[in-house]
């Protein structure tokens, strides 16, 4: 029946998936079409969780080389300025005793860097599949 409505249906659903949305669901109803899309909230959301979650890997696994200062972090992960979802990772991470600062009595000293917490190494190397920890 779908192919009596043309290929434009099929154009639908693909534009939903390259915006991140679920796809829509098609009814005939009165021998016409009806389109129902859904609300995209959950799905960015999803979407959203697993980049920021992606990106603490990602940090993680810097900081288990070295430490790191906020631009050696900038660079590593391909950013140009410190972004929301940046500072956010950086904070939720901090605040789930994963990394902390070098320097804890100076926050915002130009020398500042990041390092692994003990609990942040045995997170990598569960991650890692490392038996050593």
């Amino acid at each position: 029946m779908i192919e009596a409505w043309g290929r434009g249906t099929i154009k639908i659903v693909d534009e939903c998936k390259k915006a991140g949305l679920p796809e829509p669901e098609f009814w005939e109803q009165f021998g016409g079409l009806s389109v129902h899309f859904r609300k995209a909230d959950k799905a960015r959301e999803a979407q959203v969780e697993a980049q920021l979650k992606a990106q603490s890997e990602r940090i993680l696994f810097i900081l288990s080389r070295s430490e790191a200062s906020a631009s050696e972090l900038l660079s590593e992960l391909g950013l140009k300025s410190k972004t929301g979802y940046l500072k956010r990772d950086i904070k939720r991470l901090m605040d789930e005793n994963l990394i902390e600062y070098t320097i804890p009595d100076k926050p915002i000293s130009r020398l500042q860097k990041y390092r692994l917490t003990e609990k942040g190494r045995q997170l990598v190397a569960t991650m890692r599949g490392d038996k050593r920890k």
